[in-house]
C-alpha cells in the first residue's frame, strides 16, 4: 500500500515504540521494505520476548529484505518473524551465544558445533532461499556439522556475495565451495584457518576476495587468484596474525591481474623492492593497504601513477585508513580494530599536531561504523586507546571532552556476554578505561561504579593463577578509593568472587605481583566484608598479611606497610582471631626475629592485637595453653631485642605486648619468676 514516505516514518517510530511495549501496533498502513527493514533489526534491542500476537500482526505489516541477527540470547521464537519475509540479504552472528542451540556436547577446542543448515532453516522461507543473495555467517568460536557448504549451495541459487568470517574451513571445504558457488562475485573467508587458495579459479565471476588472516604456505596456495580477470578487490593481509608471507608469495607469481584496483597487503613481511614490484605491475591500482608492512615508502616516490597508500605512518593517513574500510568493507569490524591499534600505538606524540577537524572526522567515522552495529571489544579497546591519547594531547577541546564521556557512557552501559569473549580483549578495555578514569577527573561517580561491578563479573571465571586476576583485582581496588558504596553493596554478595579472594589470600605467595595483589585485597576489602558475617574472611586475611610481611622481610624491606592492615584486625571476632594464637603459626613466625629491629617491633604488635582480642573475650586463657611453649621462646628474646630498638617509637610496640603478657601470666599463676620479673620492671621504668 503506496504512502509518504514521512507518514511511514513516524509509523515506524510509533510501532517500534510498541514494540518495545509489547503492544500491537493499531494502523493498517503496511511498511515500506525501508521502515520494515529499520522495524525488523529493533528486534535485536528488544529485552523480552514478544507476544505470538505481536509476531503475527507485525509479520502482516513488514516488507523487510534483509536482516541481520546481532542479539546474544535471541529468543527461538523471534525467528518465525524473520522467517515470515521475503529476505534478499542475511546476516547472521554471535552463533555461540543462542540460547536455542543445543549445548549437549564435548567442546572441541573451545568451538560449539552448530547445525547450520537447519538454523538457517529456521530464518529462511523457500522464496527467501531462491531470492537470497547476500549471506554473511560469522563462525567465530563455532564449527558446522556435516556437509553443509554443498547443501547450501543447492538452497541458494541466487547467492552472489558469500562472507564467512571465522568459520572453520577444511581444504576439502573450500574446494567444494569453488566448485559449488560459481556465481558469487563478493566472497569473504578471513580467519578461516584454510592454508590455500587452490582451486579458486572456479570462480570466474569473482570480484571481490577477503582473505585476511589467511597463513598462505607457498607461491603455489595463492597462483590461482591469477585466474581470476574480473578481480578488483584483494585482501591478504594479517589481522590478528603478524608477519605473514602472502606478499612475498603473491609477488613470486610474477603474474598479472588485469583489473585489480585495491590491494591490502597490511601486516605482512616484504621489502619496499617487493611492493614497488607488484604496484608497477598493476598500474590500475588505485588504492593499496601496507599498515605495517612498511616503515620507509621512500621507495615507491618514483612510481609514475602511484595509488593511494594507506598507512598509519600520520594521523590523517590512519583516519584516510578507517574511511576506506568504513566504506568498502564495515562489516569486518576486526579489521577497523587492527587500524585504530596502529593509530594507538604510532600517534601518542604525533596528536600534538592533532585539529579539531581531524578529530571530527574520526568520530564521524566512528560512528557510521557504529550505526552499522559493529560491536566486539577488541574494536572498543582500540577506540578508547584513541580517546586516552586525544585527551592528553588536546585537553582544551570541549567537545573532545563531551565525545569521550558519551563514548564512554555507551562501553559501561553495553552489555556483554564475557564468557563468549576473549579475557584478555575485556582485561584491555578494563586497563584503558581505568587509565582514563585517573586521568580524567570529571568523571562521574556512577561510570567508576559501573566498571567496577564489571570486574567484579570478570572475576568469577578468571582463575586465580591468572595474571588477570590480579589486574582484576588491582582495578577493583582502584574503586574503593575512595570507597565506592557499590563495591561494598555487590562484592559481598557475590559468594564466587568472595571464596576466590580468600583462597588467593590463603595460598602460598612468592612474587612480587602476588604479594602486590594480596595487600591490595587485604587492604581494600577487609575493612567491609567482615561486617557481612563471610566464613573464614578473617583467618585468610592473616594468612595474606602474614604473605605480605614475610616476603618484605626476606627481601630486606620494612613490614611497616602491614601495620595499618593489622590494626583493623582490632574489630574482627575473637573466635577467628583467636585462631592466630595457634601454636603452629606462632613459633613459624617467630622465625623472622633476628633481623632489623623493626621487625621485632612489627611482631610485637602483631601478638599484642591478638593478645588484646582474646583478653576481651575471655579467650586467653584457652589459647594461651596452645601457645605456652611458643610465647616462652618469645620472651627469652625480648632483652636482647629490647637493647637493639635505639627509636622510642619502636619501644612502645614491645611495652604493649610486655604489659598484657606480664600481667596474664601472673593472672594464670605461671609464676612471675624473678628473672622475668626484674626484666620487666627495668623495662618499665626506663621507658
Amino acid at each position: 500500500m503506496p504512502h509518504d514516505k514521512n507518514c511511514g516514518i513516524s509509523l515506524y517510530r510509533q510501532s517500534a515504540a510498541l514494540v518495545y511495549q509489547d503492544h500491537i501496533p493499531t494502523s493498517n498502513v503496511e511498511f515500506s521494505q525501508d521502515v520494515s527493514n529499520d522495524i525488523l533489526h529493533q528486534l535485536n534491542n528488544v529485552q523480552h520476548e514478544l507476544s505470538p500476537e505481536i509476531i503475527q500482526n507485525l509479520s502482516k505489516k513488514l516488507h523487510a529484505s534483509k536482516f541481520a541477527l546481532l542479539q546474544e540470547d535471541f529468543p527461538e521464537e523471534h525467528c518465525w518473524l524473520i522467517y515470515s519475509q521475503n529476505l534478499t540479504e542475511l546476516s547472521v552472528r554471535g552463533l555461540n551465544t543462542l540460547w536455542f542451540i543445543d549445548y549437549n556436547f564435548s567442546a572441541e577446542e573451545k568451538r560449539i558445533p552448530v547445525g547450520i543448515l537447519a538454523l538457517l532453516e529456521r530464518l529462511l522461507n523457500s522464496t527467501s532461499m531462491k531470492m537470497l543473495t547476500e549471506l554473511e555467517i560469522d563462525g567465530y568460536r563455532t564449527y558446522f556439522l556435516g556437509e553443509w557448504i554443498q547443501i547450501l549451495a543447492s538452497r541458494l541459487p541466487s547467492l552472489w556475495s558469500l562472507a564467512l568470517p571465522y568459520c572453520r574451513l577444511s581444504n576439502h571445504d573450500f574446494l567444494v565451495l569453488c566448485s559449488k558457488f560459481q556465481n558469487l562475485k563478493q566472497l569473504e573467508i578471513s580467519s578461516t584457518e584454510i592454508v590455500s587458495l587452490s582451486g579458486i579459479w572456479e570462480l570466474v565471476n569473482l570480484e571481490i576476495l577477503m582473505a585476511c588472516d589467511l597463513e598462505l604456505a607457498s607461491q603455489e596456495d595463492i597462483e590461482d587468484v591469477f585466474d581470476l580477470k574480473n578481480l578488483r578487490v584483494l585482501d591478504i593481509s594479517g589481522d590478528r596474525k603478524y608477519n605473514l608471507k602472502n606478499v612475498e608469495h603473491f609477488w613470486k607469481c610474477r603474474k598479472v591481474l588485469p583489473n585489480l584496483q585495491m590491494l591490502d597487503l597490511s601486516r605482512n613481511l616484504a621489502t619496499p623492492q617487493m611492493i614497488y614490484d607488484i604496484l608497477t605491475s598493476h598500474p590500475t591500482l588505485t588504492c593499496v593497504g601496507l599498515v605495517a608492512t612498511l616503515l620507509d615508502f621512500s621507495a615507491l616516490d618514483s612510481l609514475p601513477n602511484p595509488p593511494v597508500i594507506l598507512n598509519t605512518i600520520t594521523f590523517p593517513n590512519s583516519i584516510n585508513k578507517i574511511a576506506h574500510y568504513a566504506k568498502n568493507c564495515f562489516k569486518n569490524a576486526a579489521k577497523l580494530a587492527t587500524v585504530l591499534e596502529e593509530i594507538a600505538n604510532n600517534h601518542e606524540e604525533n596528536l600534538k599536531s592533532f585539529t579539531m577537524e581531524h578529530f571530527q572526522n574520526f568520530w564521524n567515522i566512528i560512528f557510521k561504523i557504529k550505526k552499522q552495529h559493529l560491536h566486539m571489544p577488541y574494536f572498543e579497546t582500540q577506540c578508547v586507546r584513541c580517546l586516552l591519547y586525544v585527551y592528553r594531547s588536546q585537553k582544551d577541546f570541549g567537545e573532545c571532552k563531551s565525545t569521550i564521556l558519551h563514548y564512554l557512557a555507551f562501553l559501561t552501559l553495553n552489555k556483554w556476554e564475557i564468557e563468549d569473549t576473549e579475557k584478555d580483549e575485556i582485561y584491555k578495555m578494563q586497563i584503558l578505561t581505568w587509565t582514563l578514569l585517573n586521568e580524567l577527573e570529571w568523571l562521574n561517580e556512577s561510570t567508576v561504579d559501573v566498571i567496577a561491578c564489571r570486574a567484579i563479573k570478570m572475576l568469577m571465571i578468571v582463575d586465580t593463577d591468572k595474571v588477570l586476576f590480579k589486574k582484576l583485582v588491582a582495578n577493583l581496588a582502584k574503586a574503593m578509593n575512595p570507597s565506592s558504596e557499590k563495591v561494598k553493596e555487590q562484592l559481598p554478595k557475590n559468594e564466587q568472587v568472595v571464596n576466590k579472594l580468600k583462597s588467593y589470600l590463603n595460598a602460598k605467595h612468592e612474587t612480587e605481583e602476588e604479594i602486590e595483589c594480596t595487600y591490595l585485597i587485604t587492604n581494600h576489602f577487609s575493612p567491609f566484608l567482615p561486617l557481612h558475617g563471610i566464613p573464614g574472611w578473617t583467618r585468610a586475611c592473616i594468612n595474606g598479611i602474614l604473605n605480605v610481611m614475610e616476603y618484605r622481610n626476606r627481601i630486606g624491606l620494612p613490614t611497616d606497610v602491614a601495620l595499618a592492615q593489622l590494626a583493623l584486625l582490632t574489630s574482627f571476632s575473637s573466635y577467628e582471631t583467636g585462631v592466630f594464637l595457634e601454636k603452629e603459626r606462632l613459633e613459624m613466625y617467630i622465625k623472622i626475629i633476628k633481623r632489623p629491629p623493626l621487625q621485632y617491633a612489627t611482631i610485637a604488635l602483631l601478638v599484642s592485637i591478638y593478645l588484646h582480642r582474646t583478653d576481651i573475650n575471655n579467650q586467653f586463657d584457652q589459647d594461651i595453653d596452645k601457645s605456652q611453649r611458643a610465647i616462652d621462646r618469645l620472651s627469652k628474646k625480648l632483652n636482647k631485642s629490647y637493647e637493639r630498638l635505639e627509636i622510642e617509637n619502636e619501644r612502645s610496640p614491645w611495652l604493649v605486648f610486655c604489659s598484657v603478657y606480664y600481667l596474664r601470666r601472673r593472672k594464670r599463676k605461671h609464676g612471675h619468676d624473678r628473672k622475668w620479673s626484674k626484666w620487666f620492671c627495668r623495662l618499665f621504668v626506663e621507658y
